[in-house]
């Protein structure tokens, strides 16, 4: 999955709730892409 990169006035002029989901998404994809590279460690 790509990092997703917002733009700050995008995202300000976005509904809260929006505002939230994209957060939830950008959060999660960070925290599979920070399990995948230890994954990739641990083998070594």
């Amino acid at each position: 999955m790509d990092n997703i990169h917002i733009d700050p006035a995008v995202l300000a002029s976005l509904p809260p709730s929006m505002q939230l989901d994209l957060l939830v998404q950008m959060r999660e994809s960070i925290i599979a892409e920070n399990r995948q590279k230890y994954q990739k460690i641990k083998k070594v």
